[in-house]
């Protein structure tokens, strides 16, 4: 909820899935629909159901404002006094029209901004009433909807429904058509387009598709699936200008398909445009009477620039793999609950598509199945971690996916995986079994820990059946609360089949009514600090239940608002949360092995890659990824902060006040050979740039110059990167020098920076297995001999840290013996070819 204009917040309440709004005097209190993407470009259809107000009206606002305080720009349509109205910003354009009743349903169709402005047009009821040409007061940006009625109005509505045009749609002239969607004949899923052309003069009659980036000179292969009854003529398919269909049209590139028959067969064409156009149109058609169904097309670059891999966009593939992940969680998080693997893999024209029963409720394509994403991770050297169905899957599907990626061709799903075209088992090792198993949201959710500690049960033990060297990752409980029920259940049940423990971090989510935007910030930059106590929580749970080395894994995390129109995950804000939240994992190594942000596409606001017709743009999270890999080292430094200023972060959303939180954040790391230095540092600090001495210690040689990389100290912590303005936060870069084992560095207002140091600190031998040994109140225990089950030992030092050189990746057994103590154990700690921190080994008198 939003108050745009006056001092007084109304309420709301919602029954039956109706959003009642009561206003205040003099105010403009409503829901805030964020921002709809792309809206400068795309033309968006905008309906909503008004089930009843009183008071003055009630208005759906189109709205391109900057915010609370800011009611400029904007158009709105809706029902005052009876009768409908449409006002705009400056009310050149305000309209009053004929008399209007509840329920009603308001539509706006805003086009696209043009050369002169929009054309918007508005509907009551499904019925044209008004229209506004070449307008101007929707800017040439994004816009959002507001839902409201002025002052004291009530007003209740059923929904609101914003759709971007662009779909397929109906095309062609002259000719007499009818359309309709088989839900018979269908080449693959559920339904084909039919086209029934019944009076054939001198044109054609078809189906386009708007919004196709294309490039002069560049070769697309287009292919379909085609059957016909009673057609004569070809099948006519041009890219061109998005523009109605005439005799006079201009294609930038024109194919024809010939001898369709009876029987669905696949036609293939290469179109080679000599115009390029962000927003080209695709269209098949046909020119004879009879009836054409049509399936499954498809339209792909072959030009090296705009694909890579087989599929994928190369401006996207390029900045994932600049960012340089370790590891990619595919399909994901709730849609792993929906997709069966055995969907996605074959032909992809014989691939059944996805429904996706969250959020908007979507079909979507399998044509990035188990194979092209694994041959993807091998292509550019990145771990892959398979995340199985729980939600809808069984633990026999689950078992034969691990037999089609692991095992050998003398096996059924290994065989088939052969035909598919690898007949080498790809060996993937990490797999994770559910999902936010314990939300409503997720497909076969429960709130008892014990129902998924069963379920966990019978898919780990028919995957380890199959692959007894897998490693396991649970789902753990919600993260964003302090209860560890779940993961005691879970634990006590299934410590002896699990590797890690998945928890998801996303903070603070919902806002509230009037919050105050700094507040959130400094909730949000400060939420970090949560997440560790949260973290050290969920170990000592872990610690209690187990000798076994079962760390945690961060599956999902990001910076989430509810209750927000600013869109704030996208910008410099979500960052430095996203950086906090980094720096806070070198600084404690023993909580995970891995974690994985949300998400590396478009999706939700989360997204730090985001494509369009126009390109590609990052977000300021996606700098924070990109700095964290590759100027980091993989050997964590301690570091301590003192003398910095602190702020006290109020409660907001699911994120409890806390007091004392440091403006700068600090965390360090260094090169396995000693010759690099990194340091990271998060300036909370939403103002003030923060001069700061840094002092090195045993580092050898300094060098006298360092490079400084960068993000945010900008205009201000809410600023993104737009399509209108897409390096507004850039990833700075810069020398410095006077450089020395003591020197100073002034870090901007809200900013992350890495500076790294050239030095000659001591090489550290990896693989090692690192670790702390403590007493049961969490303290240091120094001179403890820890020993590697059948390799090297060590003493602990004086912290009750030790480190002991492995001969190479692997599975290590630990003890750990003291006076005056029993024998403390870790058992299975993993270690891959860098080496490992294992959990804290906790020693009893």
């Amino acid at each position: 909820m939003e108050l745009l204009e006056g001092s007084s917040w109304g309420s709301f309440s919602s029954s039956n899935s109706n959003l009642t709004i009561n206003g205040a005097a003099g105010s403009r209190y409503g829901a805030m629909y964020p921002t709809l993407e792309e809206s400068d470009l795309y033309g968006y259809t905008v309906s909503s159901r008004l089930v009843s107000y009183s008071g003055t009206n009630a208005l759906m606002n189109l709205y391109s404002g900057s915010g609370r305080g800011d009611f400029s720009n904007f158009v709105e349509f809706g029902i005052e006094g009876g009768v409908l109205k449409v006002y705009t910003s400056d009310a050149v354009g305000n309209w009053s029209g004929p008399a209007a009743s509840t329920p009603a349903l308001l539509t706006i169709e805003a086009g696209p901004y043009g050369p002169s402005g929009r054309t918007i047009y508005f509907y009551y009821n499904n019925s044209l009433v008004y229209s506004l040409k070449n307008d101007t007061h929707l800017p040439n940006k994004d816009y959002q909807v507001f839902l409201y009625g002025y002052g004291a109005s009530t007003t209740t509505w059923d929904f609101m429904s914003p759709e971007r045009w662009g779909d397929w749609q109906e095309d062609g002239y002259a000719d007499r058509a009818a359309y309709s969607i088989d839900s018979v004949n269908a080449y693959n899923g559920r339904y084909s387009a039919r086209i029934d052309l019944t009076q054939h003069t001198n044109g054609r009659k078809g189906i386009s598709i708007p919004d196709i980036e294309v490039t002069a000179g560049h070769p697309y292969t287009f292919s379909i699936w085609l059957r016909q009854n009673a057609m004569t003529g070809p099948v006519t398919v041009t890219l061109g200008p998005s523009m109605g269909d005439s005799a006079s049209y201009v294609p930038y590139a024109t194919g024809s398909i010939t001898g369709v028959t009876g029987n669905w067969a696949k036609y293939t064409l290469t179109l080679t445009p000599n115009t390029s156009n962000q927003q080209a149109k695709l269209f098949i058609g046909f020119g004879a009477t009879g009836t054409l169904w049509l399936d499954m097309p498809s339209l792909m670059p072959t030009h090296a620039s705009e694909v890579s891999d087989g599929g994928f966009r190369t401006d996207w593939v390029n900045a994932l793999v600049d960012a340089k992940p370790n590891m990619l969680r595919w399909p994901g998080g709730i849609i792993a609950d929906w997709q069966h693997w055995q969907d996605g893999v074959g032909s992809r024209d014989s691939r059944p598509p996805i429904y996706y029963g969250q959020w908007d409720s979507v079909w979507m394509s399998n044509d990035v199945g188990t194979d092209e994403f694994l041959k993807f991770t091998a292509n550019h050297g990145i771990t892959p971690f398979l995340n199985v169905n729980y939600g809808t899957g069984t633990p026999t599907e689950a078992a034969n996916w691990v037999q089609y990626a692991n095992g050998a061709t003398s096996t059924a799903y290994g065989a088939q995986r052969a035909a598919n075209g690898h007949a080498i088992p790809y060996a993937v090792k990490f797999w994770g079994i559910g999902n936010e198993t314990w939300g409503a949201w997720t497909p076969g959710w429960t709130s008892d820990p014990n129902v998924f500690s069963s379920g966990y049960t019978a898919i780990q033990t028919a995957m380890a059946a199959q692959d007894p060297t897998l490693n396991f990752t649970a789902e753990g409980g919600d993260g964003n609360n302090n209860s560890n029920t779940w993961n005691q259940v879970l634990l006590q049940n299934n410590a002896s089949r699990m590797n890690n423990l998945a928890i998801h971090y996303y903070s603070p989510q919902g806002l509230p009514q009037g919050y105050s935007s700094l507040d959130v910030y400094r909730a949000s930059v400060g939420a970090p600090v949560t997440y560790a106590s949260r973290m050290l929580a969920t170990q000592n749970t872990v610690l209690n239940a187990t000798d076994r080395n079962i760390k945690l894994a961060i599956e999902e995390y990001n910076a989430m608002y509810f209750h927000d129109d600013q869109r704030r995950t996208r910008s410099t804000e979500a960052a430095l949360q996203v950086a906090g939240f980094l720096n806070s994992m070198v600084r404690n190594p023993h909580f995970a092995d891995f974690n994985h942000y949300s998400e590396v596409a478009n999706f939700w606001d989360g997204g730090s890659i985001r494509t369009s017709v126009r390109g590609m743009l990052v977000t300021p999270a996606y700098h924070v990824l990109k700095m964290f890999g590759n100027y980091r080292g993989p050997i964590s430094v301690q570091t301590s902060v003192s003398g910095s200023p602190t702020y006290n972060a109020p409660a907001m959303g699911n994120l409890p006040a806390v007091s004392g939180i440091p403006m700068l954040d600090a965390a360090a790391t260094k090169s396995a050979d000693g010759t690099e230095l990194y340091i990271s540092v998060v300036n909370r600090d939403e103002t003030n740039a923060q001069a700061t001495t840094l002092n090195l210690s045993n580092t050898g040689t300094i060098g006298a110059t360092a490079t400084v990389y960068s993000v945010g100290g900008g205009a201000g912590y809410l600023t993104k990167n737009t399509w209108q303005n897409p390096n507004a936060v850039p990833l700075a870069t810069n020398t410095i020098s006077g450089v020395g084992s003591s020197f100073t560095y002034t870090f901007p207002a809200h900013s992350y920076t890495v500076i790294k140091i050239t030095v000659s600190a001591s090489a550290t031998t990896v693989p090692s297995i690192v670790g702390k040994v403590v007493n049961a109140s969490g303290t240091g225990l120094a001179g403890a001999t820890v020993q590697v089950i059948g390799g090297g030992s060590a003493i602990t030092n004086s912290s009750g840290y030790y480190l002991i050189p492995v001969s190479g990746a692997g599975t290590y057994d630990l003890t750990a013996t003291l006076t005056g103590y029993t024998t403390g154990h870790k058992y299975a700690v993993i270690s891959d070819a860098g080496g490992t921190t294992a959990l804290p080994i906790v020693m009893k008198p």
